[in-house]
């Protein structure tokens, strides 16, 4: 089964150009009309605040934009498990494909799971799947791995109080010293509880 991404390096650059847009018409259009109290738009006036803080996250956003252009560049990988869902104890091969680009430094892929409490405490944990170090991709790169589900795995949830969440971690560290991660999750069942129960 092809997994796919939570939200890929271009739809990242996609969503911060779209805030990045409205942001930058509301500092234009819609700060210069708005006054503070009585005081009117001035550079001694209360306002000025605004637009510094206005102006400060534009330059935030704009600053991670280009970082999530330049991954862009980058093609997400194809991730592909042969069986899903999982259950606890249970192992399938993992297929790993990364698409011809530049050089990476390394690349790490990752089984993680993230749990999310009542109270909003959050654990993760997470383990090595497989580890590359300087990859020259002229051509694509194909690497197969096994993905091992804990016998006692906690299964896939997500209520309004807590959640666990199972993903594939792709790691990779480009030769300008930046570092992607693509997420891409996959569910577990409770245990005892096969695909074809699911189904039903």
């Amino acid at each position: 089964m092809h997994l796919s991404p939570i939200l890929s390096t271009r739809g990242i650059a996609g969503c911060l150009g779209t805030i990045i847009t409205v942001l930058g018409l509301i500092i234009v259009f819609v700060l210069p009309g708005i006054s503070v109290g009585d005081v009117a738009p001035s550079l001694l006036g209360g306002q000025v605040w605004l637009f510094l803080i206005a102006i400060a996250i534009e330059a935030f956003l704009i600053y991670h934009w280009l970082r999530a252009m330049r991954a862009s560049r980058v093609p997400d990988p194809e991730v592909e498990i042969d069986d899903h869902p999982l259950s606890p104890g249970q192992q399938t091969r993992v297929h790993f494909c990364q698409p011809p680009c530049a050089q990476l430094v390394s690349l790490k892929v990752l089984v993680r799971c993230e749990k999310t409490g009542e109270k909003g405490t959050r654990t993760t944990s997470e383990k090595l799947l497989f580890e590359c170090e300087n990859l020259n991709l002229a051509v694509a790169e194909e690497f197969d791995g096994k993905l091992a589900v804990p016998a006692r795995a906690a299964a896939s949830v997500k209520t309004l109080q807590s959640a666990t969440n199972w993903m594939i971690r792709v790691r990779r560290v480009l030769k300008s010293g930046t570092s992607y991660d693509t997420d891409y999750p996959f569910t577990v069942l409770t245990a005892g509880l096969d695909a074809a129960d699911e189904e039903h």
